[in-house]
């Protein structure tokens, strides 16, 4: 039997979601957000972006923590058992990626 695995359920989506809304747009009043999936040879792959601002450098270069942050990283690590990427493309881009649970 298969070990049970947890993933991005509404808490890592909420996440993502929340600090766009905190932090992309605090000068604007609209934004768009938009979540793409894909299956691609055995792989899952998340994928949020907005219009936003984007990541911060300290971000970029993964020295910046925060609890949200360490909550995708851990879920995708510990519960996915997958890799995130994060990078800078007209606003936030944010790539999760792992393996298919079937």
């Amino acid at each position: 039997m298969a070990e049970p695995r947890y993933g991005l359920d509404g808490g890592g989506i909420h996440e993502l979601t929340t600090n766009s809304a905190k932090y992309a747009w605090s000068d604007r009043q609209t934004g768009h957000m938009t979540i793409r999936i894909d299956y691609v040879d055995g792989l899952v792959i998340f994928e949020f972006r907005d219009d936003g601002r984007g990541y911060p450098e300290e971000m970029l270069r993964l020295e910046g923590h925060s609890v949200g942050w360490d909550l995708i990283q851990t879920i995708t690590r510990d519960g996915l058992r997958g890799e995130v990427t994060i990078r800078n493309d007209e606003g936030v881009s944010t790539t999760i990626r792992f393996p298919a649970p079937f």
